[in-house]
């Protein structure tokens, strides 16, 4: 027989969706270059996420998301099932020194070396060079070559990567030569990343929702999800974003094409608890000074834990995206739903430009869910959860607990009944009504179980979410009051 407890029904499709005419907290998981894999840990400042996990896409994502949104993260690494690697250096300019790369980058990287003086390695004219990690916004101090006999080599810190030029003398090492080549981060299993889902499940810190960071297809996304869906059968309601793949820029792939592409990937997967970001912008860091060119779930991510979770992602009186910056061409984002729509359409979380605005800002916050979906937006998702987890905690104090029996029916006596009402009434209030989630929650419970012959009570709750304005009609034209008469 199975152990007494709370089992719960979440019922879909009851808001009459059309068709188209906590938890603050996160949990993050992704690849580093420390840490122990599928061992969550609540992480409460930068410092302490570098002492643990080192440096990383997880590293880099959990920075981006205490910068933006709420300390402290519940951190999970998975293990590194591709390494980084780098690709073919160019050499642009006049001197004869080679420059070559060896090591497992850590992260995505478009370095680009550039020599600031030639001279002799050990004297006071000592040559020097300085190195950009985000394709040359930004340049760190200059190297100097103080030590070492040819071919001299350098270890870049925090990236796994080490520099080796043939010659660093005058006459090969000439100034202004630069050295440009890009890393690409490494990458984990799908499976994997099930199994930190799961381990998430079973450690004790509560959080809100989950970011996988690391660009997934369609097929990953099947088996987490399969993961995810285990955790609400043991009363873990959680939603989870994902990033789709970037732009392929090195295979001259047009943004249609990539449109087009992910649109295909994904148009059969379907999931309630998933959403999926598309597009990628040039985003700072608090643990380093590059404007890189990273997933904009980051951001999702960082914004769902520092605003309200019943928010949109898509409120613009929450402001522009914060901490974006420009490439060397002025642009931020890499997809401007505004400008190239069609992603929104096919439930991806997208980022956009408004007119009139500064900035950039996040379209809206579809998941993948199927066509009518009461859960076609986030912030409906994790109020739902929001319920779920208040009803879990208050009725799990009834189980075993007694009521009283009408003597003429058998059934639940009225007065025992409305007041195990009112009770999860309240605690639904002060969680959900109270704080802005929701615009209501009422509990009904059962008033024909035969409670003597089941030990079962059938308990109905029903939630009145927010309204959101996705779309403000407006009639607007000039009017002459000396027209309209006396």
């Amino acid at each position: 027989m199975p152990l007494p407890d709370v089992s719960f029904t979440i019922l879909d499709g009851q808001l009459g969706a059309l068709n188209p005419s906590t938890g603050q907290v996160q949990a993050v998981i992704g690849c580093s270059d420390a840490g122990t894999p599928l061992v969550p840990v609540l992480v409460n400042s930068p410092s302490q996420l570098v002492n643990t996990f080192g440096y990383g896409p997880l590293v880099s994502a959990a920075a981006v998301a205490m910068a933006d949104g709420l300390a402290p993260l519940v951190v999970v690494k998975v293990a590194n099932n591709a390494v980084g690697t780098a690709g073919s250096v160019t050499h642009v300019g006049t001197g004869t020194s080679v420059m070559t790369t060896s090591g497992a980058p850590n992260d995505t990287y478009d370095f680009i070396v550039k020599v600031t003086r030639a001279g002799v390695i050990g004297t006071g004219a000592a040559p020097g060079f300085v190195i950009s990690q985000d394709g040359g916004i930004t340049f760190g101090p200059e190297i100097r070559a103080q030590t070492g006999t040819p071919p001299f080599t350098y270890l870049v810190p925090h990236t796994g990567v080490t520099l080796s030029f043939t010659h660093v003398d005058s006459d090969d090492f000439h100034v202004n030569d630069t050295y440009s080549f890009s890393t690409v981060e490494p990458s984990w299993l799908a499976a994997d990343v099930a199994s930190a889902v799961t381990a998430l499940g079973v450690q004790p810190n509560e959080f809100g929702f989950i970011h996988v960071v690391g660009a997934a297809n369609a097929t990953q996304a099947g088996t987490i999800a399969t993961a995810l869906g285990s955790l609400a059968t043991t009363f873990v309601f959680e939603s989870l974003l994902l990033s789709a793949r970037d732009i392929n820029t090195g295979a001259s792939e047009t943004e249609s094409a990539w449109i087009t592409s992910i649109e295909a990937d994904f148009a059969s997967f379907s999931n309630t608890r998933i959403g999926v970001v598309a597009g990628y912008g040039r985003q700072s860091n608090i643990l380093d000074p590059w404007i890189l060119r990273r997933p904009m779930a980051w951001k999702a991510a960082g914004r769902g834990s520092g605003a309200s979770l019943h928010d949109s992602l898509g409120r613009v009186r929450n402001g522009s995206i914060p901490g974006m910056g420009k490439d060397l061409n002025g642009v931020i984002i890499y997809h401007d739903e505004r400008a190239l729509p069609g992603l929104d359409a096919q439930r991806f979380i997208t980022t956009r430009s408004h007119v009139g605005l500064p900035g950039v800002y996040f379209t809206a916050a579809p998941l993948m869910a199927p066509s009518g979906s009461d859960f076609g937006q986030w912030q409906l998702r994790r109020v739902m959860d929001l319920a779920c987890r208040t009803a879990r905690n208050f009725f799990v104090n009834e189980i075993n607990d007694s009521v009283r029996l009408d003597p003429a029916t058998g059934f639940i006596l009225e007065k025992d009944a409305r007041d195990l009402e009112l009770r999860s009434d309240a605690a639904l209030r002060d969680q959900l009504v109270s704080p802005g989630h929701a615009s209501a929650a009422t509990t009904t419970v059962s008033r024909t179980d035969n409670i003597i012959s089941t030990s079962t009570i059938t308990v109905n709750i029903r939630v009145i979410p927010l309204g959101y304005l996705r779309f403000i009609s407006v009639t607007i034209g000039f009017f002459n009051p000396a027209l309209t008469g006396p």
